[in-house]
Protein backbone atom coordinates (compact mmCIF):
# COMPACT_ATOMS: atom_id res chain seq x y z
CA UNK A 1 0.00 0.00 0.00
CA UNK A 2 2.63 2.63 0.82
CA UNK A 3 4.19 2.22 -2.36
CA UNK A 4 1.47 2.84 -4.88
CA UNK A 5 1.08 6.24 -1.94
CA UNK A 6 -1.75 4.81 0.46
CA UNK A 7 -0.30 7.07 4.15
CA UNK A 8 -0.74 3.25 6.28
CA UNK A 9 -0.02 3.25 10.33
CA UNK A 10 3.39 2.29 11.59
CA UNK A 11 1.47 -0.66 12.91
CA UNK A 12 -0.11 -1.82 10.08
CA UNK A 13 2.04 -4.80 9.28
CA UNK A 14 2.58 -5.97 12.59
CA UNK A 15 -1.44 -5.97 13.26
CA UNK A 16 -1.68 -8.45 10.05
CA UNK A 17 1.25 -10.30 11.01
CA UNK A 18 -0.64 -10.76 14.20
CA UNK A 19 -3.77 -11.71 12.81
CA UNK A 20 -2.70 -14.22 10.70
CA UNK A 21 -0.76 -15.94 13.27
CA UNK A 22 -3.79 -16.05 15.46
CA UNK A 23 -5.67 -18.15 12.92
CA UNK A 24 -5.97 -21.84 13.56
CA UNK A 25 -4.55 -24.81 11.50
CA UNK A 26 -8.24 -25.34 9.86
CA UNK A 27 -8.84 -21.72 8.91
CA UNK A 28 -9.83 -21.41 4.70
CA UNK A 29 -9.73 -18.41 3.05
CA UNK A 30 -13.40 -18.08 1.10
CA UNK A 31 -11.41 -18.31 -1.82
CA UNK A 32 -10.51 -22.04 -0.74
CA UNK A 33 -14.04 -22.81 0.34
CA UNK A 34 -15.40 -21.31 -2.91
CA UNK A 35 -12.48 -23.42 -4.98
CA UNK A 36 -13.73 -26.65 -2.80
CA UNK A 37 -17.80 -26.39 -3.85
CA UNK A 38 -16.48 -26.16 -7.09
CA UNK A 39 -18.22 -22.42 -7.18
CA UNK A 40 -16.71 -19.60 -9.26
CA UNK A 41 -13.77 -17.88 -7.75
CA UNK A 42 -13.04 -13.62 -6.87
CA UNK A 43 -9.82 -14.27 -8.54
CA UNK A 44 -9.58 -10.83 -10.47
CA UNK A 45 -10.70 -9.26 -7.48
CA UNK A 46 -8.39 -10.43 -4.64
CA UNK A 47 -5.53 -12.50 -6.21
CA UNK A 48 -5.75 -10.38 -9.91
CA UNK A 49 -5.60 -6.88 -7.71
CA UNK A 50 -2.77 -7.58 -5.79
CA UNK A 51 -0.65 -8.25 -8.91
CA UNK A 52 -1.81 -5.44 -11.00
CA UNK A 53 -1.07 -3.68 -8.27
CA UNK A 54 2.30 -4.94 -7.04
CA UNK A 55 3.51 -4.72 -11.25
CA UNK A 56 1.78 -0.90 -10.95
CA UNK A 57 4.09 0.32 -7.94
CA UNK A 58 7.17 -1.61 -8.93
CA UNK A 59 6.41 -4.35 -5.51
CA UNK A 60 6.81 -8.00 -6.49
CA UNK A 61 4.24 -10.46 -5.86
CA UNK A 62 5.90 -13.99 -6.76
CA UNK A 63 3.77 -15.77 -4.30
CA UNK A 64 0.18 -14.08 -5.31
CA UNK A 65 0.99 -13.91 -9.23
CA UNK A 66 1.99 -18.06 -8.39
CA UNK A 67 -1.64 -18.41 -6.83
CA UNK A 68 -2.98 -16.41 -9.58
CA UNK A 69 -1.70 -18.93 -12.43
CA UNK A 70 -2.67 -22.00 -10.24
CA UNK A 71 -6.39 -20.50 -9.37
CA UNK A 72 -6.62 -19.10 -13.56
CA UNK A 73 -8.16 -22.55 -15.06
CA UNK A 74 -10.87 -22.54 -11.86
CA UNK A 75 -11.85 -18.70 -12.06
CA UNK A 76 -15.36 -20.02 -13.33
CA UNK A 77 -15.76 -22.89 -11.29
CA UNK A 78 -16.18 -26.46 -11.45
CA UNK A 79 -19.20 -28.09 -12.66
Amino acid sequence: GRACGVPLPAQTEAEVVALIDSMTAHSKASQLADLEAGKPLELEWLSGAVRRLGADCGVPTPCNAAAYACLKPFAAGVR
